[in-house]
């Protein structure tokens, strides 16, 4: 994960304020469907941010941020420079199927109004976000699926760039315009952390086992870890299930401890 714009936000094995009782949970597809466009979206913002930092003067051109728009398989990233206190596009970056995109400078520098509830939104959060795990966040703002809301997703990053956070979590509920904060939601309830070597050892098929106390259900950003990592994550959730995530995909695979699990 390659940031350095205002989609960035010590490690410290603290526990994370996450609370079960409050915590919005949405229904398993949702969880599927909100950890791929996570995950997918995220890949073309780092294709986009590599070749921009490529191929353009970033200094020069004075971007300070980005916003997104449309689905992953037809992305637009829009990169935005701040002048007298007003957001202006300045370069884009389209995606039409294929990974690699068509980048061009806009004609039409205005953002949309969706794109500036985005910079609101992270306006908003960044307050707001108070973790012991990481002081380093990537934001992705995605469509509430329970209203016309947005949700932001604060994903923890680590200092040292050879350990994987995969507690410490955020996601905030927040209003259509991105002004409005309704709820915020600690994903997880420590820090819990691995090496890239030992994701790197799993070749994709064994996987990490993670504790999730705060759902009966795996999160979203258990989807999106285990897309991100390529590698699968059995997660224990609250009522002692034992779920896979694969592919984007979740599935139980233990009902109760010291179960057999099903044959696949």
């Amino acid at each position: 994960m390659n940031r350095l714009l205002l989609g960035l936000l010590g490690i410290l094995t603290l526990p994370c304020p996450g609370r079960a009782e409050d915590l919005r949970v949405f229904s398993s597809p949702q969880i599927e469907a909100i950890g791929r466009e996570l995950y997918e979206t995220e890949r073309r913002i780092d294709i986009a941010l590599d070749l921009m930092h490529e191929n353009y003067d970033v200094e020069q051109m004075k971007i300070g941020a980005w916003v997104t728009e449309g689905k992953p398989n037809h992305l637009l990233v829009r990169f935005v420079r701040f002048s007298k206190g007003m957001a202006e596009a300045v370069l884009e970056a389209k995606f039409d199927d294929l990974l690699i995109p068509a980048f061009s400078q806009p004609t039409q520098k205005e953002l949309s109004r969706g794109q500036e509830n985005q910079l609101a939104a992270r306006q908003v959060v960044e307050p707001n976000i108070q973790s012991p795990c990481s002081s380093r966040f990537e934001s992705l703002v995605t469509q509430d699926p329970s209203g016309d809301g947005l949700l932001l997703y604060a994903i923890a990053m680590a200092a040292d760039p050879h350990t994987v956070l995969l507690g410490g979590h955020y996601r905030f509920s927040l209003s259509a315009n991105g002004a409005a904060l309704h709820q915020t939601d600690a994903l997880s309830t420590s820090c819990a952390k691995a090496t890239l070597s030992d994701l790197q050892s799993t070749d994709g098929s064994k996987g990490i086992a993670v504790r999730a106390n705060l759902s009966d259900t795996p999160l979203e950003t258990h989807v999106y870890l285990s897309l991100h990592y390529h590698v699968p994550l059995f997660v224990v959730t609250r009522d002692l299930k034992m779920w896979e995530i694969r592919n984007g995909h979740m599935r139980i695979i233990r009902k109760k401890p010291g179960e057999d699990s099903p044959k696949s």
